[in-house]
C-alpha cells in the first residue's frame, strides 16, 4: 500500500490482539445500534467504486475483509469481487454479474444497484468503512462483556481492544505528565531565567526568521499555531522550514503529510538545507558541488536529525499512533507537531462542515496540544474573501471552513503575497503576518519566499515601524 493512501493505520491490524471476530457469527441477541445499520451506504459505496474502476481498488483487496462488511448479500458481492481480483482477469461488470448469479438470484439487481454508486474517492470510503468496522467490533466487545477474562490481563485486553479497534472511545496514546501546582510555580520561573540569561523572549520553536520570532516568542508545547494561505502561497514550505530549523537544533519532530510523498518532502528539505536546487543538481555546471552538499545533508537527514515524516495520520487518532512510532523511532518524546493540512484530515460527521471543522480543531488542541505536550503547527487554507474584496490583508475570518479554528488556536499566521505575482506570489514577495497572539503582540513583517530553493529570508531593505509593529484591526 503506498504513502497516499489515507487508511494505511486504520488497516493495519498486525499488532491488535483480535478477541473476536465479529462478521457472519454475530450472537442472536445482539442486534448493533441503529446508527451502525447506515454502514450499508458505505460499504455499496465501495462496491459501487470498485466495479466501476474510476480509480485503482488493488489496495484494499490484501487488507479489507469479508467480516467488514455487515450486510450479508453485499460481503458475498466482495468476497467474490476479491476472487475475481485474485484471477488476475480484468474486472467486466456485466461478466461478473451473470458469473454471480451462480451465488446470488437477485445478481442483476444488486450488481445494477452498485454500478450507481460512482465515486472517485475510494480511499477515503473505505477508510470509513474500516471506522464503522471498528466501532461495530467495539461495541460487540462491550456486549460480550468479556467477562471470562480476570484481574490486570481483562484490564489491560479492554485497553487495547478499545483503543486500537474504535473510535467510540478515542485514544489518545501515552498521556502527557500532570504536572502539580508548586512543579508549575517552578517551570514558571525557570521561563524567566531562561528569558533574562538569553536576553530575548523567544522561548518556543523558531521560524528561522529572528524579527517574526520576536513578535511570536517561537511556538511553544501544549499550544496549537494555524499557519495558513491562498492555495501555492508557500505553507508547506514555510512549515518544512520550522520543522529544518528544529531538527536541525535537535528538537525532536514529527511532519505530517496529507498532500505529498515522503520523497518530495525529503527533496525540499535537503534542497533547502543545503541551499541547491534540483534543476542545479541535474544540471552539467556546478553540478559535483550542489551534490555534494545534497548528499552531506542528505546522509545527516536520514542519521542525525531527530526528524520523522508520516503519511498516514488523516484522523487524530491516526497522528497520535505516528506520534508514538515516532516516539519509537527517535528515542525520545517528540516536541513539535507538523500537521500539512487541516482539511485534508478526515472530519466528524456533522450538520455543517463548519461545525465538524471545529470538532476537529478542538480535538487536536486537546489531544495533541495539551494532551501530549507538543508544539502542534497547523497548516489551513484561506478563502478567498480577501482577494474578492480587492488588495487588503487577511483577517482571522478567512479561515475557509473555519469552524472555531480563531479560538481553538493560540496562534494564527498568514502568508500574504503583496509583489507583482498576483494570489499566487509567483515573484516570492509575501507579508507574514501574526494575526493572533493569544500571550503576546501581533505584527507582520515582509519576506521573501526563494521556490527554487523552498527557504524563506526577511527582506533586508528597511520599512516603516508599522510594517513590524503590525496593524491593530487584524486582530479580530
Amino acid at each position: 500500500m503506498t504513502d497516499d493512501v489515507p487508511v494505511g493505520t486504520l488497516l493495519d491490524r498486525s499488532e491488535v490482539p483480535l478477541l473476536i471476530s465479529p462478521g457472519t457469527d454475530y450472537h442472536p441477541e445482539y442486534n448493533p445500534p441503529p446508527e451502525l445499520h447506515a454502514s450499508a451506504e458505505v460499504e455499496r459505496a465501495v462496491l459501487g467504486g470498485i466495479l466501476n474502476q474510476r480509480t485503482d481498488s488493488s489496495f484494499l483487496f490484501d487488507s479489507v475483509t469479508d467480516e467488514m462488511f455487515f450486510h450479508e448479500p453485499l460481503r458475498d458481492i466482495y468476497a467474490a469481487l476479491k476472487k475475481q481480483h485474485g484471477t488476475g482477469k480484468p474486472l467486466e461488470p456485466i461478466v461478473f454479474m451473470h458469473s454471480f448469479r451462480v451465488v446470488h438470484p437477485d445478481a442483476a439487481g444488486l450488481i445494477a444497484d452498485l454500478l450507481e454508486y460512482d465515486t472517485d474517492a475510494l480511499p477515503d470510503v473505505v477508510a470509513l468503512l474500516v471506522q464503522l468496522y471498528q466501532r461495530r467490533t467495539a461495541n460487540w466487545i462491550l456486549h460480550k462483556g468479556l467477562t471470562d477474562l480476570n484481574g490486570p490481563v481483562r484490564s489491560v485486553a479492554i485497553q487495547t481492544v478499545i483503543a486500537e479497534l474504535s473510535d467510540v472511545v478515542e485514544y489518545d496514546g501515552p498521556p502527557a505528565s500532570d504536572m502539580t501546582v508548586a512543579e508549575a510555580v517552578d517551570a514558571a520561573f525557570a521561563d524567566l531565567e531562561m528569558r533574562y540569561q538569553h536576553g530575548s523572549n523567544i522561548t518556543g520553536f523558531c521560524t528561522g526568521l529572528h524579527q517574526f520570532d520576536e513578535i511570536t516568542e517561537g511556538f511553544k508545547r501544549g499550544e496549537l499555531s494555524v499557519v495558513c494561505g491562498r492555495p501555492s502561497s508557500g505553507k508547506t514550505a514555510f512549515m518544512l522550514q520550522i520543522a529544518r530549523d528544529a531538527a536541525t537544533n535537535g528538537t525532536p519532530t514529527l511532519f505530517v503529510s496529507l498532500e505529498m510523498t515522503k520523497p518530495r518532502l525529503v527533496q525540499r528539505l535537503v534542497c533547502a538545507e543545503a541551499v541547491t536546487t534540483l534543476r542545479a543538481l541535474t544540471s552539467q555546471v556546478g553540478h559535483d558541488m550542489d551534490f555534494q552538499r545534497y548528499s552531506e545533508v542528505s546522509r545527516a537527514l536520514a542519521t542525525e536529525w531527530p526528524l520523522e515524516i508520516d503519511a498516514t495520520g488523516y484522523t487524530v487518532n491516526g497522528i497520535l499512533r505516528a506520534l508514538d512510532r515516532a516516539e519509537a523511532k527517535i528515542g525520545e518524546p517528540i516536541q513539535l507537531l507538523l500537521i500539512d493540512y487541516l482539511t485534508k484530515m478526515t472530519v466528524p460527521d456533522a450538520d455543517r462542515r463548519d461545525l465538524a471543522i471545529g470538532d476537529l480543531t478542538n480535538s487536536i488542541h486537546k489531544r495533541l496540544a495539551l494532551g501530549r505536550n507538543v508544539a502542534v503547527v497547523l497548516g489551513a487554507q484561506l478563502s478567498r474573501a480577501n482577494v474578492r474584496d480587492g488588495v487588503r490583508h487577511p483577517r482571522l475570518s478567512d479561515l475557509r471552513d473555519s469552524g472555531n479554528i480563531e479560538q481553538d488556536a493560540d496562534e494564527v499566521v498568514a502568508l500574504h503575497p503583496t509583489g507583482d505575482g498576483g494570489e499566487h506570489a509567483e515573484d516570492g514577495k509575501l507579508l507574514l503576518l501574526c494575526l493572533k497572539n493569544r500571550n503576546g503582540p501581533t505584527g507582520n513583517i515582509h519576506v521573501q519566499f526563494e521556490r527554487d530553493t523552498q527557504r524563506f529570508r526577511e527582506w533586508t531593505h528597511q520599512y516603516p515601524e508599522k510594517d513590524y509593529d503590525g496593524e491593530r484591526q487584524h486582530k479580530d
